[in-house]
């Protein structure tokens, strides 16, 4: 019987070689992407509170997550968000997740009606005393007013001077002023020193801009034109108007003059509410009394806005140096004390007047 010879088989085409490994890669990276997607991170049952705030961006959303352990890896976070377009979607709020959870389900509760929601808004208004500011923390429940001055007045410098280099010029531990009125989202139990935080972020992030690339910069640090501008803020009652007053201050500090300011006789003898000022409420003797003292209070007075902060860096050029209100948000400027005198008598003639106007009876039918 002949032997048949063994015929050679020709080796794969490496062509084929290459497909064979590639259809295995795509396996093996959907095997590992399956996981990285559904399998928890690790079989703890710790319950994990994560705060999200609002504008919070993915990439220091997946940072957070990850430092939690709550998350694998932070580029897959990232890269499922992005290709579902889930990265628009996630919610600001606390929420209580797991490593017990899959990365879906992790998503699902920051982008779902999973995760709670329990974040304040709380709107700090312009010219707010941090005794007010602490109060309207307080009745929203998330801190004791009482604490939250103290700590403001006497702590929160020294905690915060290394996130924010600017409060070194501050010559007071003091920060009354430098908590800048806007509106923030603040989670329950939040401590006074990240809510401090929040707020002196702001202050530096949108005056001390202003002030930095201002001419006043020359003659008055950055302390000085806030108190000038926290006194604005409570005498102006229009922004129109606020370069007017910030002239007025500017003119009497030249000619070594006392402001005069009532809002600081307010702040000295606190009571920010009191409509009509007595003699002997102008004769109190504090640092913050502008009719006893010369110069400038000791801090600010309040929290100051944007606008009244451009005021005090960008004045008018006027010679005014007295106002007196006209009791409707506007003011009447003089440039003499004599001028002044015959202002403030022509408009309690027409207030009085106003007062005393007979009331219009309907003439019978």
């Amino acid at each position: 019987m002949k032997q048949e010879k063994k015929q050679n088989r020709p080796p794969l085409p490496s062509v084929k070689k290459w497909g064979i490994g590639l259809g295995l890669a795509i396996v093996l990276l959907t095997i590992y992407g399956l996981s990285q997607l559904y399998s928890p991170v690790s079989n703890s049952q710790e319950i994990v509170f994560v705060d999200v705030e609002p504008n919070m961006t993915v990439r220091t959303l997946a940072v957070r997550l990850k430092n939690q352990n709550l998350i694998k890896t932070e580029k897959t976070f990232l890269l499922y968000l992005r290709f579902t377009n889930l990265d628009k979607k996630i919610r600001a709020g606390r929420f209580k997740l797991s490593p017990a959870y899959s990365l879906t389900e992790t998503v699902d509760f920051l982008t779902e009606k999973k995760g709670s929601q329990n974040f304040l808004k709380v709107t700090i208004p312009e010219g707010y005393s941090i005794h007010e500011i602490a109060n309207l923390l307080d009745s929203n429940n998330l801190i004791n007013a009482d604490d939250f001055k103290v700590y403001v007045q006497t702590q929160a410098k020294h905690d915060l001077i290394s996130k924010h280099s600017w409060l070194e010029s501050i010559p007071t531990s003091n920060l009354e002023g430098y908590l800048y009125p806007d509106t923030y989202f603040f989670a329950k139990g939040t401590p006074p020193k990240a809510i401090v935080n929040s707020m002196l972020s702001q202050t530096g992030k949108i005056l001390l801009p202003l002030y930095n690339q201002s001419k006043k910069k020359k003659n008055y640090n950055f302390h000085r034109m806030m108190t000038i501008a926290s006194i604005i803020q409570k005498e102006a009652a229009t922004i129109s108007e606020m370069p007017q007053i910030a002239a007025v201050f500017f003119n009497r500090l030249k000619k070594m003059q006392r402001l005069e300011s009532c809002p600081t006789v307010l702040y000295a003898i606190g009571t920010p509410g009191k409509i009509e000022l007595s003699y002997d409420d102008l004769d109190t003797p504090s640092p913050y009394n502008t009719y006893r003292e010369f110069g400038l209070p000791p801090t600010p007075i309040s929290s100051p806005g944007k606008q009244s902060f451009i005021a005090a860096i960008k004045p008018s050029k006027t010679p005014y140096l007295f106002f007196v209100s006209n009791k409707d948000g506007t003011h009447t400027f003089s440039s003499t004390y004599t001028d002044h005198l015959t202002a403030q008598r022509r408009i309690e003639r027409a207030h009085k007047k106003k007062l005393t106007k007979p009331t219009a009876v309907p003439h019978p039918q």
